[in-house]
């Protein structure tokens, strides 16, 4: 048995600017998860399966890891039409690699919108693989099946507006491969 208690506090955060003109804003969340199981996991604060021959001791472990830091930032509009917009946010559940330092980087990017034509530089959710499921949100199922979460990438993204309120739109990018297992 394995019991997981998210426990999060989230500030307001502070925005300077507003979202016509240019401006910032900083936020986040400080959180606290509690991990309780009675048979000893593969990781104590990161848990993804119990091993075959697992231990039958209980453990307690309290961590901060998930807490968030982020800024955002917008332009308005610079010249008709044309904008930028860009996030830096990170974590501390890193385990020490180079796609999982500690802190952790979860966003940096930038973006340059030009009518319906945006360019974006950076690393943030992939393109096609952007599954954050609520149950294991810290290990976002990489051995079940996700093949990723965020990466450095180029993206170009093209959005029309179809009828009243829809719209259609075409993205390519060029995502650095093997972000999760480096093989």
């Amino acid at each position: 048995m394995c019991l997981l208690l998210p426990l999060e506090a989230t500030a307001g955060g502070l925005t300077l600017g507003d979202k016509e003109g240019s401006g910032a804003a900083l936020y986040g969340f400080a959180r606290l998860d509690t991990i309780f199981s009675d048979t000893r996991l593969n990781h104590p604060q990161f848990p993804n399966f119990v091993p075959f021959a697992a231990d039958k001791e209980k453990e307690l472990d309290m961590h901060g890891r998930l807490t968030r830091l982020g800024l955002k930032f917008w332009s308005g509009k610079i010249d008709e039409g044309i904008s930028v917009d860009g996030k830096l946010e990170l974590d501390f559940q890193g385990g020490g690699s180079e796609s999982r330092a500690n802190p952790r980087m979860r966003h940096a990017y930038g973006a340059l919108h030009i009518n319906n034509f945006s360019l974006l530089a950076g690393q943030t959710w992939h393109l096609v693989s952007q599954m954050y499921p609520a149950a294991n949100s810290d290990s976002l199922m990489w051995n079940a099946g996700n093949t990723g979460d965020r990466a450095a990438q180029i993206r170009a993204s093209y959005k029309m507006a179809v009828g009243e309120n829809g719209s259609v739109g075409i993205q390519a990018a060029a995502v650095l491969p093997n972000v999760v297992d480096k093989k």
